[in-house]
């Protein structure tokens, strides 16, 4: 299943808090309490974000990237 892919204020969130989000990620990674994350917001059917920081392996510094995730499961809250 492929999502449409749109502007966050197209579905009615908040460009700028979900730069925050994604700053707050960055920062964990950053501080080494992560090694990585892999972020996808949905609303209405349509992809608001879907964005990666950090490392898919640590030990080799191999960063995550879009061709080296899939996504296995989602969760709605």
């Amino acid at each position: 299943m492929t999502l449409e892919t749109v502007e966050p204020g197209q579905v009615g969130l908040s460009s700028s808090r979900l730069q925050v989000l994604m700053s707050v990620l960055q920062q964990e990674v950053d501080r080494k309490r992560l090694p990585g994350a892999v972020v996808l917001v949905a609303r209405h059917g349509k992809t608001a974000l879907r964005s990666s920081v950090g490392f898919l392996n640590p030990a080799t510094g191999e960063l995550i990237d879009r061709k080296s995730t899939r996504l296995n499961s989602s969760h709605q809250i």
